[in-house]
């Protein structure tokens, strides 16, 4: 998943927005505690969280309503899928345990087999058959966004006999055309570049400022 990391502050206190499957906006999640992410570049990212169903006695907002496959936007990250929540009950206090992953994780409930046959992986004027406009039809909640020249017009051959596109993508496909995706979950958008391009340096400062809690020289 694509994420600015030099726009995030980590003094302020991470926002949970819940949203039904469509994106439209439910409500803020303001009790949510334990907030915490496990953020991975070209891989699928998670966050984790609870929310109790009561506070100081009065029924939390939308606790009911976090359920699986809804979607939940953590501020200035990005965009995450609800797995089934599981609930505890012990008499005293009732709460539910969430995990959700990064937007890209709707790519795995898609099956997809494909001939044997040499595929183009993308066209701007015509993406019908291509290998990228196949795998975008299948999604049509996400958009392709940008591509890198040199993969325009590059085929490969090959064949799938049964595999979720996430699995695909992230293994025949980026190994075959030698590139990488990015999804960006806040747009919805599916960029892909080639892997030998060389990446723009962006550098990060560590401190007892904002990410280093103890810092060691030898």
């Amino acid at each position: 998943m694509v994420v600015n990391f030099s726009n995030l502050d980590f003094h302020e206190r991470p926002i949970l927005i819940l949203k039904n499957a469509g994106g439209t906006p439910l409500g803020v999640l303001g009790y949510a505690n334990n907030i915490a992410g496990d953020l991975k570049y070209n891989e699928t990212s998670s966050i984790t969280f609870k929310i109790p169903a009561y506070v100081d006695g009065e029924p939390v907002p939308y606790y009911d309503e976090v359920i699986g496959m809804r979607t939940v936007e953590l501020k200035g990250i990005g965009q995450f899928v609800l797995m089934n929540p599981s609930e505890i009950n012990d008499g005293i206090k009732k709460e539910k345990s969430c995990k959700a992953y990064s937007l890209e994780y709707e790519f795995v409930y898609k099956q997809i087999a494909l001939p044997h046959n040499t595929y183009k992986f993308f066209d701007y004027a015509s993406p019908d058959n291509t290998l990228l406009g196949i795998i975008m039809d299948m999604m049509p909640s996400w958009r392709v966004g940008r591509v890198s020249d040199s993969l325009i017009n590059k085929y490969r051959t090959f064949e799938v006999s049964g595999e979720n596109l996430y699995n695909l993508i992230k293994g025949t496909v980026q190994q075959s055309y030698n590139c990488i995706f990015d999804f960006d979950t806040m747009t919805r958008a599916v960029h892909v570049r080639d892997a030998s391009e060389k990446a723009i340096d962006k550098p990060v400062f560590i401190s007892l400022q904002n990410l280093a809690k103890q810092i060691e020289v030898t």
